[in-house]
């Protein structure tokens, strides 16, 4: 629950602000999915499933960060650390250690 609590926190304060333009989201193994975190993903819109491990350590925000980016490449999304062409959406990862 301490990383729901996070991801609140966050919405709730920088992300709040950030620009229409800019999408937020969270990324999560599919078997870190439960009722909780289930919930809390239909109500913001914000979280996105891949598959792959079971938890989040060091090592697997590189595969979090690759699945994030294969994600991305199906909805037109670019990272906000680069510029972006006409027509994609700004987005910033939150490749945080804290899977839920």
């Amino acid at each position: 629950m301490a990383c729901a609590g996070r991801r609140t926190a966050l919405r709730e304060t920088w992300m709040a602000a950030a620009p229409n333009t800019v999408i937020v989201k969270f990324v999560l193994y599919e078997k870190e999915r439960n009722i909780d975190i289930q919930r809390e993903s239909d109500r913001f819109h914000d979280i996105i499933f891949v598959q792959g491990g079971t938890t989040t350590d060091y090592r697997s925000i590189v595969y979090k960060t690759f699945a994030f980016i294969q994600v991305s490449s199906l909805h037109n999304w670019c990272l906000l650390s680069g510029p972006c062409t006409a027509g994609h959406e700004r987005l910033l990862f939150d490749g945080s250690q804290c899977p839920a």
